[in-house]
This record gives C-alpha cells, structure tokens and sequence, in this order.
C-alpha cells in the first residue's frame, strides 16, 4: 500500500514537472503574416510578430502584432523599450520574448515593448 502512494505521488510530481517546462508549437501562419515574423504564446494562443529598430539610442522600435489564428493586425506602431538602460534587445531572437499581453509585448528579461503610438 505505502509503495503504491508513493508511486503515485512520484507520478504526480513527474507530471507537474512536465506540465511547467512545457513549449508549445507555432500554429499554421495565417494568410498574409509575413514570413519572418515570430510567434510567442501559450497553450490559450498568442500572436506572430515583428519587431525593427527605429532608434538604439532612444530604445525605439518598430513593431506589428498578428492575431495567430485571423492574421489581424492587432498593433501596428512604434514601441519604446522599458527600462532601456539594461542593454539592446536582440529584436531577431526568438528567446527575448515572452508574452503579448493585449497591450504590450512582455521580454524575457522581464522588461516590456511600450507601444506609444497606435496604428491599426
């Protein structure tokens, strides 16, 4: 009996492990999302993208969001890098990003892409 719930709670475990360290795959880009865009999401969806520098000095950036499944433009604008202080952002790694949140892009390094002006 004892082997058994510990086999279990060893089961259990494993798969919570499992379950954090889970990627998930890049959905079918949708008709007219440029080819060398990026996608960042999650198991509930997420977004392609691309970002360009507009300005290193001033942490300017160029950025347009897709919906991933529609090819929508959800924003369209430039975008300021917070805080800039922390070093550039290498814009064509994939692994500097880590979220879109509907309003900004979330770094990896924990720092964001502010839009601060809106086109779409």
């Amino acid at each position: 009996m004892r082997t058994g719930v510990i086999g279990g709670a060893v089961l259990l475990l494993l798969f919570l492990l499992w379950g954090c360290k889970q990627k998930f795959d890049q959905p079918q880009r949708p008709a007219g999302v440029p080819k060398d865009s990026m996608w960042v999401g999650g198991s509930d969806g997420g977004v392609f993208f691309q970002v360009r520098v507009v300005a290193q000095r001033d942490a300017l950036y160029q950025m347009t969001i897709y919906h991933d499944r529609t090819g929508e433009v959800l924003f369209k604008g430039l975008a300021e890098l917070r805080p800039a202080n922390r070093g550039k952002l290498n814009v064509d790694d994939p692994s500097s990003y880590s979220a879109w949140d509907g309003e900004k892009m979330i770094l990896s390094d924990e720092r964001t892409l502010q839009p601060v002006e809106s086109r779409h």
